[in-house]
């Protein structure tokens, strides 16, 4: 698929429950597929890295989040106050300044791991950003 600029594109973001905060991706991709296995990746990535792998991650109704984005996963920790992580994809419109990504950096085998759940994901996540 060739990518144009003007072109939707998807971006991923983490919102951290311990840390209240929102982590967004540097990158946006061109397809929601490839954004969903960033997402997926990240959240992997992210949950090792700050958690030690605490965080127990599970599908999440496609919900709105914040800021316009779409809820794909939602992560819970068992300590005191910590309120949920999720794993949320926003969809915008390249004006030039975003800096675009055909493919995520996912190693193979996380990429197969992931596969079908993104296909499907992203042809959700285009179903529920058309209604919105």
């Amino acid at each position: 698929m060739d990518y144009a600029m003007n072109d939707t594109v998807y971006r991923p973001m983490v919102v951290d429950g311990m840390l209240n905060t929102f982590v967004s991706s540097p990158n946006a991709y061109s397809s929601a597929v490839e954004a969903v296995i960033e997402a997926m990746h990240f959240a992997e990535v992210y949950n090792e890295d700050m958690y030690d792998g605490k965080i127990s991650w599970s599908d999440s109704e496609l919900t709105r989040g914040t800021r316009d984005y779409l809820r794909i996963l939602t992560g819970t920790i068992d300590r005191p106050n910590a309120n949920p992580f999720y794993i949320e994809i926003q969809k915008l419109q390249d004006n030039g300044k975003i800096r675009v990504v055909n493919k995520s950096r996912a190693k193979d085998i996380v990429r197969e791991q992931h596969n079908e759940t993104a296909s499907n994901l992203a042809m959700k996540i285009e179903n529920r950003f058309n209604e919105l």
